[in-house]
């Protein structure tokens, strides 16, 4: 059973997430009426940043993917 989702209040929110990865930065702005959620497209191991008003900058580190290895053709 999935946790039910709560708009965020307008005296404790989300203001914004961003996914930053060695060359590229994902950005989206979030406002109190919104759930806290954002979806971004996965481009390897980055970092992952939330700005709350009430507590600050968090970031967390994307997991690292193992990808297959190429195969070579003979």
């Amino acid at each position: 059973m999935r946790k039910k989702e709560h708009p965020m209040g307008k005296d404790h929110f989300i203001s914004f997430m961003a996914y930053v990865t060695t060359d590229q930065v994902f950005f989206r702005k979030l406002y109190p009426e919104q759930t806290a959620d954002a979806r971004f497209p996965y481009r390897g191991s980055g970092t992952i940043f939330a700005y709350c008003n009430r507590h600050g900058l968090f970031a967390c580190r994307t997991p690292r993917v193992q990808r297959k290895s190429a195969v070579r053709l003979v």
